[in-house]
C-alpha cells in the first residue's frame, strides 16, 4: 500500500510540475539569475587567476582581455597576494 502510494505521489508531483511550468519562466526567476550570476563570476576569477599566475600581463590588461573591471583584477590579484 505505501508503495503505490509513493508511486501515486510521485506522478502527481511529476503533473503537477508539467502543468505549472507553462508558466514558469526560469530565465526571470530570481534564484535562477542568482545562480548565474555567482557561476559567472567564478569563472571570471577562475580566468583571472589564471592569467594573473601563468603570465606577465598588466592588471589592465588581465581586464581589458577577461571584459571585467579593473578593480575585479586588483581585489583578485590582492588575495592572491595574502593567501601566499
Amino acid at each position: 500500500m505505501l508503495a503505490q502510494l509513493r508511486k501515486l505521489e510521485s506522478k502527481l508531483k511529476d503533473i503537477v510540475m508539467d502543468s505549472i511550468a507553462k508558466y514558469i519562466d526560469e530565465k526571470r526567476d530570481v534564484a535562477y539569475l542568482i545562480g548565474q550570476d555567482k557561476a559567472r563570476e567564478q569563472e571570471q576569477t577562475k580566468f583571472v587567476t589564471n592569467l594573473l599566475e601563468k603570465l606577465s600581463l598588466s592588471v589592465e590588461q588581465i581586464a581589458d582581455i577577461t571584459g571585467v573591471s579593473v578593480e575585479f583584477v586588483k581585489n583578485i590579484k590582492q588575495k592572491l597576494t595574502a593567501d601566499k
